[in-house]
């Protein structure tokens, strides 16, 4: 939480009390949990794409090219 998240959550806890800033505090953790998932499964789409636009037999080509060597 940086400093400017800490001062909001003070403020509320003195305007309305420390229930809602409890809740409050709960709130933004379940929100940034949230970001964090969504940012976790967008890598991962991203990376899928990127595997499954990837050629499969680029080492092939390599060992046709350079007979001898081996794919890993």
């Amino acid at each position: 939480m940086n400093r400017r998240s800490r001062w909001r959550l003070a403020l509320v806890a003195l305007v309305a009390g420390p229930e809602a800033a409890l809740l409050t505090a709960r709130v933004r953790k379940a929100f940034d949990a949230q970001r964090r998932t969504q940012d976790r499964l967008r890598s991962f789409v991203a990376d899928a794409g990127h595997e499954l636009r990837t050629p499969p037999g680029q080492g092939t080509t390599v060992q046709a090219t350079f007979p001898g060597t081996s794919s890993a």
